[in-house]
C-alpha cells in the first residue's frame, strides 16, 4: 500500500469525507489526541499515528496550529522535516504509482513506453 501524502488530492478528499469540524475536536477523545500529536509533531516529537485518517487530521491540525502561532522559524523547520519525511516515502514507491501521482495530482504530461506508440 502506498504511503500517506497529505498533499495529494485523494488525501484531501479523504479528509473532507471524515467530516471533522474544528469545534468538535476538543470533545472527541480521538481528535483531541490528534491535536496533541499535531502539537508534538510541530516540535518533532510525535509518534506515528498508525491510522491513515488520523495522520491526515494530525497533519491538518499541525498546519492550523502553525498558522495560529505565526512563528516563521517554527513553520520552516516543520516544513523541512515533513518534506524530508515525504521524500523518503516517495523514494520507496513504485514507478507506476509515482507516475500516477505526477499525472493525476500535478497535471504532468509524463510519457512512458506504453504511451509513446
Amino acid at each position: 500500500m502506498p504511503g500517506y501524502y497529505p498533499f495529494l488530492n485523494s488525501e484531501r478528499d479523504r479528509l473532507k469525507s471524515l467530516d471533522v469540524r474544528i469545534e468538535d475536536i476538543a470533545d472527541s477523545p480521538i481528535y483531541s489526541k490528534a491535536l496533541e500529536n499535531a502539537a508534538k509533531d510541530i516540535l518533532g516529537m510525535a509518534s506515528e499515528p498508525g491510522d491513515r485518517d488520523l495522520a491526515i487530521v494530525e497533519f491538518t491540525l499541525a498546519k492550523i496550529l502553525l498558522s495560529i502561532i505565526g512563528n516563521p522559524t517554527l513553520n520552516e523547520r516543520y516544513a523541512e522535516r515533513k518534506s524530508s519525511e515525504f521524500m523518503q516515502g516517495l523514494e520507496r514507491e513504485s514507478l507506476p504509482y509515482l507516475i500516477k501521482i505526477a499525472r493525476g495530482d500535478f497535471g504532468m504530461d509524463i510519457k512512458t513506453e506504453d504511451t509513446l506508440h
